[in-house]
């Protein structure tokens, strides 16, 4: 009678976990670039927005195809004025963003100077590091020079 062993059983190799979790990744990756290289660029192309909702709403409202051709039209041409109008303002648009920006300028300084005065010069060194990097990768828009006047055209008065 031999008398059995109280040792455990020996423990499954941690080798196939690993693999899997990186076979997982790999197929996550795979599947995600997929998506993104097929699937996203198609969403930003105006043409495939406005077909996508002619037919989503030829299935809402259970449009005829001639509807659903009008409904394209109707789209198309209300992005057309869409865009009219945007390439109108536009200029305007920046040249806000530019007076915004040198607006807050001085805020911004008094800002930044206040936290330094409460800084020891450690701190005070690591925030000036910090703010330099920050300022580096979100640039404050530079102010446009205004654009030429048209020839032939006469100053706006």
């Amino acid at each position: 009678m031999s008398t059995p062993s109280l040792s455990p059983p020996p423990a499954p190799p941690r080798r196939h976990g690993t693999l899997i979790l990186i076979a997982v990744f790999i197929l996550g990756l795979i599947a995600g670039g997929g998506a993104m290289y097929g699937w996203a660029p198609r969403l930003h192309r105006p043409d495939h927005r406005h077909r996508d909702l002619a037919t989503r709403m030829q299935k809402l409202l259970g449009l005829s195809d001639s509807q659903t051709q009008q409904f394209a039209a109707i789209v198309a041409t209300l992005r057309q004025h869409y865009q009219q109008v945007h390439a109108q303002y536009e200029p305007r648009f920046k040249q806000l963003q530019d007076q915004e920006s040198t607006d807050l300028q001085p805020y911004r300084e008094q800002a930044d100077n206040q936290i330094r005065a409460m800084l020891n010069p450690q701190q005070r060194a690591k925030f000036d590091q910090w703010l330099a990097q920050f300022r580096r990768h979100h640039p404050l828009p530079k102010p446009q020079a205004p654009a030429a006047p048209a020839r032939g055209s006469s100053p706006p008065r």
